[in-house]
């Protein structure tokens, strides 16, 4: 991953090559995440943000960066290094401006808490994931400390009243049913289906059992058939070309007929 300046496209910094074992990253509010080759997330944390957070600056809100053990999430050693590697290819030149696009170790969650990680997003302070161990779960983190916040089991979308699908809609059984993608904010997690886009409200999820209750309200985002349908149906209405037809005139030009 390279950084450059959206002014004159300079180089400002980047990781090692091949430090990033995917080319997906998560980037919120000066977070950056992504899977690590170490098996689990990283996550790296924004030069400038850090140097404000100091004891001069320090309020409520500030964040601890880098997560230091015995913390579940500490930064190991072996992101230092990578920052260290990245510090010499990049000198500072003692200047607050030169930290721009600069990120230093953060936290690190281990497979032992992620699994291996089959997608993930991140929206500030959260970090969202599944992984391939467990697919029926989704696993909240919050970013600041490490933390996990909720684990949700999919199984709620099979529990609660669903609003806005089409009639005789029918989500496909747990066993059948895959999921494709997945976003949060404060407020909802969306689940990403197949042939439908899951929303919940977060705070009707009951975070100490993992499942919503029955009176959760799912909004479902649903063609009332399947995308394969339109896309054969679509094939049938558009009318090809006569390909005989054409041969014919593209000869007659070739040969001077009129």
């Amino acid at each position: 991953m390279t950084v450059h300046a959206m002014e004159d496209n300079r180089m400002l910094w980047r990781f090692s090559p091949g430090y990033l074992s995917r080319s997906k990253c998560g980037l919120s509010e000066g977070f950056l995440a992504f899977p690590s080759r170490h098996r689990g997330i990283e996550i790296w944390r924004r030069a400038s943000d850090v140097s404000v957070d100091t004891p001069l600056h320090s309020d409520e809100d500030a964040i601890s960066t880098p997560i230091k053990l015995p913390r579940i999430a500490a930064a190991l050693e072996f992101q230092f290094e990578e920052a260290r590697s990245t510090a010499a290819e990049f000198p500072l030149r003692r200047s607050e401006e030169d930290l721009r696009g600069r990120y230093t170790p953060h936290a690190f969650i281990s497979a032992l808490h992620v699994g291996v990680v089959r997608m993930f997003r991140l929206r500030f302070p959260v970090l969202v994931l599944m992984n391939s161990q467990d697919d029926d779960a989704l696993l909240l983190f919050d970013v600041r400390d490490g933390t996990l916040i909720h684990r949700i089991s999919i199984s709620f979308i099979d529990t609660g009243r669903i609003v806005g699908a089409p009639p005789n809609f029918a989500l496909a059984s747990i066993l059948e049913r895959v999921v494709m993608d997945l976003d949060v904010t404060e407020s909802y997690i969306s689940v990403c289906l197949y042939s439908a886009i899951v929303n919940v409200p977060r705070c009707e999820v009951k975070p100490s059992t993992g499942n919503a209750s029955k009176t959760t309200r799912i909004l479902v985002h649903a063609e009332g058939r399947p995308p394969q349908l339109y896309q054969e149906v679509r094939m049938q209405l558009v009318k090809l070309p006569d390909v005989s037809r054409s041969s014919e005139r593209g000869l007659g030009d070739r040969c001077g007929c009129p």
